[in-house]
């Protein structure tokens, strides 16, 4: 316990860390080092799980475009006639 405002025992709450180290005790590990003892199965899954992700977000941004896009060209059809 520490002493606070108005001298006044204060509990200090520590924050647990997350995840494991190499030992199995409990710390932080970083991303990297995650990665680099990961399974190779594990991180091959994984690479393809990554590119299919960033190819589902390629396809949604440029079919999002061409129905902005059409959606514009319509407008103008409309706004003329």
């Amino acid at each position: 316990m520490a002493l606070g405002d108005n001298d006044q025992p204060q509990a200090e709450i520590e924050r647990p860390l997350r995840g494991r180290d190499a030992k199995g005790s409990p710390g932080r590990l970083r991303r990297f080092d995650v990665w680099r003892r990961a399974d190779p199965d594990e991180a091959g899954l994984q690479r393809r799980a990554r590119r299919l992700a960033l190819a589902a977000m390629v396809a949604s941004s440029l079919l999002s475009l061409l129905i902005l896009y059409g959606l514009w060209l319509a407008l103008r059809v409309a706004l003329r006639g």
